[in-house]
């Protein structure tokens, strides 16, 4: 199994162009029941679920809590890799949820491998803020792609966005997570006016991208907040967000 779980780690995203190992019925029990005994903590495997699930948001959305284990190639058809680290990704119930046992058919891949699949070198993932006259505030994301990133992984992307149905995800949670940080806005727009808002909101997206992404969605939205002199206006900060 070493050489395959090898062949899995150089494939990376397109481990699904791997052929299935042919297994008896019985084989399959096997590898099913070390993966059962590694999900409930058992046997030989008492500490490495929990070890998995201590990545605090899951890397698929980058915004709830990890409390499942994903197989990125689903152990039904790949039984083989039930176990094989690289195959067990921590995820949210609904991003787990939403993937299901989809996988890349013909060696391509359906999804990005959150292992392997690395675009940090170029901005996918837009935002934009939308405030009315009545002073409600929307927030809006949206996918750009550039040559930077190639046909195959744009395509990726997208399904991912729209099975996991990100782009609404975050237009909804970006809401409550400015509106928290309300009152720090307001207490850095009087010590600073715009830029110092401005500066703020940017030190927080830089520090989000130091220990995430550049598509991470909330470093993505306050760099967009940022560049926004509406919104980091003081009328903006008083007659909106204090609501």
């Amino acid at each position: 199994m070493g050489i395959k779980y090898s062949e899995y780690d150089r494939l990376g995203a397109t481990a699904s162009s791997l052929q299935p190992i042919d297994l008896s019925d019985e084989q399959k029990k096997v590898f099913w029941a070390f993966y059962s005994n590694l999900d409930s903590g058992k046997a030989l495997f008492p500490d490495l679920r929990g070890d998995l699930l201590l990545r605090v948001e899951c890397p698929y959305c980058d915004m709830d809590d990890c409390i499942e284990i994903d197989h990125f190639l689903p152990k039904n058809r790949w039984p083989e890799f039930s176990i094989h680290l690289s195959n067990l990704i921590p995820s949210c119930h609904r991003c787990n949820h939403f993937k299901s046992a989809r996988y890349g058919k013909d060696g391509t891949a359906l999804y990005l491998h959150p292992y392997f699949s690395n675009f940090n070198h170029s901005q996918y993932l837009t935002a934009k803020c939308v405030i009315e006259k009545s002073g409600s505030i929307s927030f809006h994301f949206d996918l750009e792609f550039d040559n930077s990133i190639d046909e195959d992984a744009t395509t990726c992307i997208k399904v991912m966005f729209e099975h996991f149905h990100l782009l609404e995800r975050y237009g909804k949670r970006a809401a409550s997570h400015i509106n928290r940080q309300n009152r720090m806005l307001k207490v850095v727009f009087s010590n600073g006016g715009f830029s110092a808002v401005s500066d703020y909101l940017r030190f927080l997206a830089d520090s989000i991208v130091s220990v995430s992404s550049v598509n991470n969605w909330e470093a993505v939205l306050l760099n967009a907040l940022s560049g926004d002199q509406e919104f980091c206006s003081l009328e903006h900060l008083s007659a909106s967000l204090g609501k």
